[in-house]
């Protein structure tokens, strides 16, 4: 299993601009790609990628692109067109072509992709787009039930990931965003109720496990394991069964649950 982590920069302008900048959805186009490559249920790094791009429709940054993104024009004047670039890209992750995964914070790379080779009629994106902006949030809720949309600077923060580099250099948030995602999906970091109901469900042998069998976990699971569901589920820890049947281990679950096994679980307290 591989997950490739991209941050892309793209051109862009200031407020003082407004006949551009109001377009900017419209028009920017990508002048540097950074990707980083985890692989594995332990999301090991497994390689990088990283290129600049010439734009053609808007050949010169603006001043305003330049200091945000520390991108000079003699980068891009010197890098191939968006074609040769994407061409290079996808020659890099082809070997994960079956079945990829492409996560980046928000959908903004994946929607400036899918626009780009479109217009170039170079088909679509060819991988299943993981947004770790939307998936952080849901699980700070479900973990602590608040509700957040940070900056991937305040989320490396507030994970307690240390974040090296400058920001808005796509290479850099790159790498930013690989650990911050290997940090949400570390099976230390599983709220407690569900590391409970893992070894709930490891004590059973791995059998289907719903509400009904987690009393002994805290005495009324109608109070916290719908929160707990939605986690496993989404950390694809489990497969929820149809007609309420409860959650099942996927393969990857299993590996969760070993490396949980010898841990010492506090008492389960219910959620806020």
């Amino acid at each position: 299993m591989a997950i490739i982590v991209v941050d892309v920069e793209a051109t862009c302008w200031p407020d003082e601009q407004p006949e551009l900048r109001n377009r900017q959805r419209e028009i920017s186009e990508i002048i540097e790609i950074g990707a980083v490559r985890l692989r594995g249920p332990e999301l090991r790094v497994d390689g990088e990628y990283q290129a600049f791009i010439q734009p053609k429709q808007h050949p010169v940054l603006s001043d305003f692109c330049v200091e945000l993104t520390s991108i000079t024009q003699a980068d891009v004047d010197a890098a191939p067109v968006f074609s040769e670039a994407w061409a290079a890209f996808r020659a890099w992750f082809e070997p994960d072509l079956d079945g990829l995964v492409m996560a980046s914070w928000s959908v903004y790379d994946h929607v400036l992709f899918a626009r780009q080779l479109q217009e170039q009629g170079l088909g679509d994106p060819p991988w299943e787009n993981v947004d770790l902006k939307a998936e952080f949030a849901q699980l700070v809720f479900l973990r602590d039930g608040q509700r957040l949309r940070p900056s991937l600077s305040k989320a490396l923060t507030r994970a307690g990931v240390p974040q090296s580099g400058r920001a808005h250099r796509a290479i850099v948030d790159a790498r930013n965003t690989a650990a911050l995602l290997k940090n949400l999906r570390d099976p230390a970091n599983l709220s407690l109720l569900s590391r409970h109901v893992l070894h709930c469900i490891d004590e059973r042998g791995g059998a289907p496990t719903h509400a009904g069998h987690l009393r002994t976990v805290l005495p009324n699971p109608k109070r916290w394991y719908h929160r707990v569901r939605k986690e496993l589920v989404l950390l694809q820890i489990c497969q929820e069964l149809p007609h309420g049947r409860g959650l099942k281990l996927t393969p990857y679950g299993r590996t969760v649950v070993d490396a949980l096994r010898d841990q010492e679980l506090p008492q389960a307290v219910e959620p806020v």
